[in-house]
């Protein structure tokens, strides 16, 4: 049989079926035996991510990380989990996290929290003295009880707080105790909390001034009841040449008193210029300057 000429359509048909490719192949998902999510904590503070990892386990119980892995949370309004993996708590709450791949799947639960960090300092006038040592104690809610202790910067924190609706009582030797509620988060989430020393000192008069070479004076030491103090000379020491002061009563004592004393600057000699401290056991000193103008 002879064939002849071989239209051009004819040709291009057997060209192209002659130079096929054979179409390609879907790699089969591999055979998984389980999954597992690692990176997942129990508790997640408010405002904190973290990145889960999704590993698959295999037959021969091989384990290796994969990101094929479908992510979902229970309730996205308290804890979000991205495509990738990313953990973020929005919200307090629990909420269970589920990894799927390849026709297996994992769950965790997770608790979001609050972290709660305030500081603790003086009440005015003393406002930027830090409290250290004090003792924060949750009163009320599920956390009933727990307590923290302020460091040297007067800083405390308590994890895990579910929400609001408790009290931070605050107390210390030699401070008034103070209460702050914690009514609303995240606004009370880092408490500045004052606490008042229960001695606090003041002189009357803060400076006696005299241009006699000699005095005789007197000056009165204010503050609680129960609170003590001791007269002392911090400056100068020792006093000049031709100087003299001289306390003519008692020099200590608790509560409120009265202090009286000699001065002296020597009809010739330089001038008395003292500073006098009512030294304190707790609290802060109170000051009083003494000049008397030499003849």
């Amino acid at each position: 049989m002879t064939f002849g000429r071989l239209s051009p359509l004819v040709f291009m048909i057997l060209f192209a079926t002659g130079c096929s490719s054979p179409a390609p192949t879907t790699p089969s998902a591999p055979t998984v035996a389980g999954l597992t999510i690692s990176g997942l904590p129990g508790s997640l503070a408010i405002g904190q991510s973290v990145q889960l990892i999704a590993q698959i386990t295999l037959p021969d119980g091989t384990q290796r990380q994969t990101l094929d892995a479908w992510w979902q949370s229970s309730d996205k309004t308290v804890v979000a989990v991205s495509p990738t993996g990313l953990l973020s708590a929005v919200a307090p709450g629990a909420v269970d996290v589920t990894a799927s791949a390849y026709g297996v799947s994992a769950k965790g639960h997770v608790v979001a929290a609050y972290d709660i960090t305030g500081v603790v300092h003086e009440s005015a006038p003393t406002e930027s003295t830090s409290v250290s040592g004090a003792t924060v104690t949750i009163s009320g809610g599920p956390h009933d009880g727990e307590t923290a202790t302020t460091d040297g910067s007067g800083r405390f924190t308590f994890h895990g707080i579910g929400g609001p609706g408790f009290s931070l009582l605050v107390t210390k030797s030699a401070y008034e105790s103070t209460s702050y509620p914690v009514v609303v988060l995240p606004r009370d989430q880092h408490p500045e909390i004052a606490l008042s020393p229960m001695c606090r000192y003041a002189v009357n008069p803060p400076s006696i001034y005299s241009y006699n070479d000699s005095l005789k004076d007197h000056f009165d030491v204010i503050t609680a009841a129960d609170c003590s103090w001791a007269v002392t000379v911090t400056a100068p020491r020792p006093l000049l040449p031709m100087t003299s002061l001289t306390f003519t009563s008692a020099v200590s004592g608790r509560g409120p008193g009265r202090v009286t004393f000699d001065a002296y600057a020597g009809s010739y000699g330089p001038d008395l210029r003292v500073t006098v401290e009512i030294a304190v056991p707790t609290g802060h000193p109170a000051f009083l300057t003494i000049t008397v103008l030499g003849g």
